[in-house]
């Protein structure tokens, strides 16, 4: 638990604010990430859908330390770490 803590301050300070994403994929700011865009409907080639767009968060982050505490167990237990894997992989700035 205490290897635990000291790594979630090591991911907050590295981390924090940095797995913001855009729900469209073409966006990669804030500042970008208005309006609407066409998305298409899984499991259809032709149905598509007019849908917002929205800067949201990871389901896992380190933006706080119960957060990051969090996030390293998810990677503890083997699932869904490639998820987080590929938010830190994209990370850059902080709010982008």
């Amino acid at each position: 638990m205490l290897l635990n803590f000291m790594f979630a301050c090591i991911g907050v300070q590295l981390f924090k604010g940095k797995f913001y994403s855009c729900t469209d994929p073409t966006k990669v700011t804030a500042e970008e990430c208005r309006g609407y865009y066409v998305k298409h409907v899984e499991n259809s080639l032709q149905e598509t859908v007019l849908a917002r767009r929205e800067w949201t968060n990871s389901d896992f982050n380190f933006d706080n330390v119960l957060n990051g505490m969090l996030a390293l167990f998810t990677v503890s237990t083997f699932e869904g770490w490639p998820k987080l894997l590929y938010r830190a992989i994209d990370s850059a700035v902080e709010d982008m």
